[in-house]
């Protein structure tokens, strides 16, 4: 079974995309291309940065809610254990044998 991808690798897939087009230009001139560059270096540096902060925000949302349920069983009023008599010995079983009847 394969898994999503999440966040990051779809970025860094685009990126890669992007600049195998990017290099497989030639009409280009350099300054042309050192500004395509640079806006797609921009773009990339953001997609990534929120992709991370999403992966970021969804981890701390999930300790919230651990710290959530932790204090709440710290607050939790603990039950009184009920005193536990010893186990009574246990009676063998008894094996009878069960006669046949004569043929």
């Amino acid at each position: 079974m394969s898994r999503k991808p999440d966040g990051v690798e779809a970025v860094l897939r685009k990126a890669d995309a992007a600049l195998d087009d990017w290099f497989k230009q030639n009409r280009i001139t350099t300054r042309q291309a050192s500004k395509a560059f640079a806006r797609f270096l921009e773009r990339s540096k953001r997609q990534g940065a929120g992709a991370l902060r999403h992966q970021v925000e969804g981890l701390q949302a999930g300790l919230e809610k651990l710290s959530t349920e932790l204090h709440e069983l710290e607050r939790a009023p603990r039950r009184a254990t009920a005193k536990r008599r010893p186990a009574a010995p246990r009676k063998a079983a008894s094996t009878r044998r069960k006669t046949r009847k004569a043929a």
